[in-house]
């Protein structure tokens, strides 16, 4: 009898789950949802409202290219269809969250254990803190769905022409969602190629290659557009002179967290916000009223590179700062502590652990890793090592999750240590 309830457990598992994520993600949208639009919510709501007119950016700000079109055009569909948007909007990330979880677990059972994908795929849909961006109108929820499907099928032993087109499409919207991962997969195509030349007769790694590169080629509208403003190559978002700049602070008394123009991401604390405007309005007003947008981002990065060139230890300080604010929203300037940071290290500070345990493991074993886990790992890593030195917050750690979870798994389920290569 026992054993029978459990065969139907396992059975019936994705749609257990999903059911289970829906009425759980559900209840937190439609309970803690603020419908005062918060940080960024309103730029992607003015995004795709703009996209429906038929422009990338803004008329009153032709060179707004903080993000890509990716997330914007995820809404556009529903901003189109309902009057009243922000509930609809929210209740997307409910679905995207809750497909993420089933298909997570489906890309865990190529490779692992019924056990251990049952255990990993629970403990995603349960990472709280991911809850946090559920009532959000932010790109975290379909970030992590699209990882999610391209795990799904890069791990997958299908390499059919099909599925590189497949892949190569989720790609390159990934690239279009956030775009960090434009630059990551520029880095990962070169490392592909150099990796291929040693290995010519691996098929996964021809299907990664051509997936790779066609994912850029999707990319050449977005990149065609920002070369035309901004006159640069794989120029994919103008948002990383100002992030670079605060990573640059040298205040003593500040830690390089970002702040927006207005100062206002000081989080509503009012001597946050006077203690930024004295260090670093007069600077930050020079620049927006003395540079046109297509020249500011330069003029941040100019600033910055200024910055850490007299101050390497204050930038060194920053980042080490940064890195606690990535996994544990911690430390910050002028604010007061809260209760919150202990549940963050009490949830993160495992996973950190483990990252850095396996890490190590990642390092002695990896040629026995199969090339689709190389992947997802290096990924993994370029994503981590990119914004260890840029401003970040603790939702943008949220997005990896699934790499991390995946990368768990995988060992756990061998924790013999003897990886069979495939």
């Amino acid at each position: 009898m026992k054993k029978t309830i459990i065969e139907l457990f396992v059975k019936y598992f994705p749609y257990i789950l999903f059911v289970t994520c829906l009425i759980v993600y559900s209840f937190i949208v439609l309970v803690f949802q603020d419908f005062h639009l918060i940080g960024d919510e309103n730029r992607y709501i003015r995004h795709a409202q703009c996209i429906a007119n038929g422009i990338f950016t803004p008329p009153d700000n032709d060179m707004w290219l903080w993000n890509g079109p990716g997330y914007p055009l995820i809404i556009l569909p529903i901003i189109e269809l309902f009057d009243n948007y922000i509930t609809p909007i929210r209740l997307l990330n409910v679905i995207l969250l809750s497909v993420s979880a089933v298909v997570f677990y489906k890309t865990l059972l190529k490779i692992n254990s019924n056990r251990t994908s049952i255990i990993a795929s629970i403990a995603f849909a349960g990472y709280i803190l991911i809850w946090k961006s559920l009532p959000l109108i932010m790109t975290e929820v379909a970030t992590i769905f699209f990882l999610v499907l391209i795990m799904f099928y890069v791990v997958d032993n299908n390499n059919s022409w099909k599925r590189v087109f497949f892949l190569a499409f989720l790609l390159s919207f990934l690239c279009m969602i956030k775009i960090v991962f434009g630059y990551i997969f520029c880095l990962m195509s070169l490392l592909i190629l150099a990796y291929e030349y040693f290995n010519k007769n691996n098929e996964k790694l021809k299907f990664l290659r051509k997936s790779l590169l066609l994912c850029l080629l999707f990319c050449t509208p977005w990149l065609t557009y920002t070369y035309i403003k901004s006159g640069k190559i794989f120029y994919w978002g103008a948002s990383g002179g100002l992030n670079l700049y605060w990573m640059s602070n040298p205040s003593p008394n500040e830690l390089g967290e970002y702040m927006d123009f207005s100062f206002e991401s000081a989080l509503g604390v009012p001597s946050a916000k006077i203690g930024f405007q004295k260090s670093h309005g007069e600077e930050i007003n020079r620049i927006i009223n003395n540079f046109k947008y297509e020249k500011r981002d330069d003029e941040f990065k100019r600033v910055a590179i200024k910055n850490i060139k007299e101050h390497p230890t204050s930038f060194l300080k920053n980042v080490w700062c940064n890195i606690g604010r990535f996994f544990f929203n911690y430390p910050y300037s002028y604010y007061p502590q809260q209760p919150s940071t202990l549940i963050n290290i009490l949830i993160n500070g495992p996973i950190v652990g483990f990252i850095i345990l396996l890490a190590i493991h990642a390092i002695l074993y990896f040629r026995r890793y199969p090339i689709s886990i190389q992947f997802i790992l290096v990924i993994t890593a370029f994503y981590l090592f990119i914004n260890f030195p840029l401003s970040s917050l603790i939702r943008m750690f949220y997005v990896i999750i699934p790499l991390l979870f995946f990368w768990f798994a995988f060992v756990f389920d061998r924790i013999n240590f003897k990886i069979e290569r495939k």
